[in-house]
């Protein structure tokens, strides 16, 4: 009889469960999975199971399972029931039953339930096999922990990658507010200086034409008056010869004519002198246009791909104590409006003002400065690979070297982040990361994997924009990559026009800067790493660039170049652009 023909009448699980008097009381475990609570007629001691009366029949008629031994009445075991499964791996469908069988032509393992409802073919060709018959041998070779161990590696790495793509991704959002606002209010502004500009147009238009108008009228007006003090002198002269009539015959015809010009002349004023009276009308156009559009403007989805680079102006940081043409090094903001530099051909430390153009020098040090992080705006650390040092300098009135430190190989990349140090190494893959105190915390060594580019020397260096991430730069193999604190190679990026990778900046949104000296261009590397824009060519301005800094309240890009003094108007500047 099937199963399901006499479900409905037992009672529940939870109803047996409640009233059953008999602790030791054993239900079928197969039928127990389906919520039915159907006492115990027999127990298997090959698959550790107690069936009902039907389910033995079914058991003892399986070619896997006919041998099998059967317990039944007082030989049955008390004690145990479902617990009994609790040493085998429970079966993912019936979570109350062990897997105890292996189906050879599916490749797949199942509990008794499973093989009954899913595998009865397979049975019947006696191609299913009790897990705890095969040997330890057969087992091995069927099941491949190898291929499942890399499988989990390689799926490990990929949630790894979209972890960090997320996070980036959401970070990113939330910086979008600021930087949106920001452009919608320049849109405003921008709004506003135009309609300004209209606004004062049309005053001076206003003022002009009261002035013109008055002027006419106060012509006027002196015109009316000297055609009234001709006229006014007429008659005073008739009255005057009143008893001469030779005279006053005289004076009578002279007033004829006299009086027809003054006439005349009344007449034009009178013509000029009609009052105008004016109202000012809007612009149609400006109002069409305002009517027409239901918002300042619409949001678009972009990418590095739409930003690009304007030059705007030239910084000049060689001195007269200079005696050499610079070379760059390493470049910092320790302010809103100041810049720390470290040029290695003269072998000094530089401060920059960017809003005066002053430059403020330390005294020539003994070796060159390679690279500088700034720990505040008095206090940075400043690579010296020629002698195995790192040094920090406290930046006051005067630039002074405050302690160092020896390092273990030649120090050439310096980054800071939250309390956090990260020093490179010249023809090395490791990367130390230490406290301010300049304790080695972690020692990273890029670990080759199958999915990205193996490493060979860490060269420039910045942290990530996610948490316990480097962003480093290799040399050798011209290749971007992003780091995590244990080795792992998170993200990789390279490209044809990418040579000499030099100069890193993380933007707040984690989009990467980096420098192609080689092929004098500049790239921007969105933060998954899965676009990137050429924003730079060689041209006039740029030639081997080599240091790069980013601004991202005024989204300026400062860039640090080095011919080697082939055009030392390159060298001796830093060029500023807008993105």
């Amino acid at each position: 009889m099937a199963r399901s023909v006499f479900r409905d009448k037992f009672p529940s699980k939870d109803t047996v469960r409640l009233h059953s008097a008999d602790a030791d009381e054993q239900f079928c475990q197969p039928c127990e999975t389906e919520g039915m609570m159907i006492a115990a007629n027999g127990y298997c001691q090959n698959c550790s199971e107690f069936f009902c009366v039907e389910c033995v029949k079914a058991h003892t008629k399986q070619k896997i399972s006919k041998s099998h031994t059967i317990l039944k009445g007082d030989k049955m075991p008390k004690g145990i029931g479902v617990e009994d499964d609790q040493s085998y791996v429970m079966c993912d469908k019936h979570p109350t039953v062990g897997v105890k069988f292996y189906c050879l032509d599916h490749d797949t393992v199942g509990c008794s339930e499973c093989i009954v409802n899913e595998h009865g073919v397979c049975n019947h060709n006696e191609r299913v096999k009790l897990i705890s018959n095969m040997s330890d041998k057969e087992l091995a070779s069927i099941a491949d922990i190898d291929a499942v161990r890399d499988r989990i590696s390689d799926i490990e790495s990929d949630l790894s990658k979209q972890e960090l793509s997320l996070t980036s991704d959401i970070t990113f959002t939330n910086t979008q507010n600021t930087s949106l606002v920001n452009s919608i209010r320049t849109c405003r502004k921008d709004m506003n200086i135009r309609l300004d500009e209209l606004e004062i147009a049309a005053w001076k238009e206003v003022d002009s034409m009261i002035s013109n108008n008055e002027k006419t009228l106060k012509d006027l007006q002196d015109k009316t008056l000297d055609i009234k003090e001709k006229v006014t002198g007429t008659r005073q002269n008739l009255k005057a010869k009143e008893n001469d009539i030779r005279s006053l015959f005289v004076l009578v015809k002279q007033a004829v004519t006299t009086l027809e010009e003054h006439k005349k002349e009344l007449s034009t004023v009178s013509n000029r002198a009609k009052r105008s009276q004016y109202r000012f009308q809007p612009s149609h156009e400006l109002n069409k246009e305002l009517a027409n559009h239901i918002s300042l403007g619409k949001l678009i989805v972009m990418g590095t791909s739409d930003l690009s680079a304007k030059f705007q102006k030239d910084i000049f940081i060689k001195t007269d104590s200079d005696t050499d043409d610079c070379v760059p090094a390493g470049i910092g903001f320790i302010g809103k409006d100041k810049i720390v530099v470290a040029d290695s051909n003269n072998n000094v430390i530089k401060v920059v003002d960017l809003q005066t153009g002053n430059v403020q020098t330390s005294d020539k040090l003994s070796s060159s400065p390679r690279a500088l992080a700034v720990l505040s705006p008095q206090k940075i650390i400043v690579t010296f690979p020629s002698v195995k040092r790192v040094k920090s300098f406290t930046i006051s009135e005067d630039i002074k070297v405050h302690r160092e430190k020896k390092t273990d190989g030649k120090c050439i990349g310096i980054a800071c982040k939250d309390e956090l140090l990260a020093v490179s190494y010249e023809n090395s893959d490791k990367i130390d990361v230490m406290d301010t105190k300049w304790k080695v915390m972690n020692t990273i060594i890029p670990k080759q994997n199958k999915t990205q580019d193996f490493l060979k020397s860490s060269r420039y260096i910045v942290f990530g924009h996610e948490e316990q991430t480097l962003i480093i730069t290799d040399n050798d193999t011209d290749i971007v990559s992003v780091v995590n604190f244990l080795g792992e190679i998170l993200l990789s990026f390279r490209d044809t026009f990418l040579r000499n990778p030099r100069g890193l900046a993380v933007t707040a949104d984690g989009t990467v800067i980096v420098a192609s000296c080689a092929n004098g261009c500049v790239f921007l590397i969105d933060a998954d790493f899965r676009q990137s824009n050429m924003v730079l060519k060689e041209d006039e301005n740029i030639s081997y660039p080599e240091a790069i800094l980013y601004d991202d309240s005024n989204n300026r890009m400062y860039i640090w170049c080095s011919t080697l003094g082939t055009r030392p108007e390159i060298d001796n500047t830093i060029k500023v652009y807008e993105l």
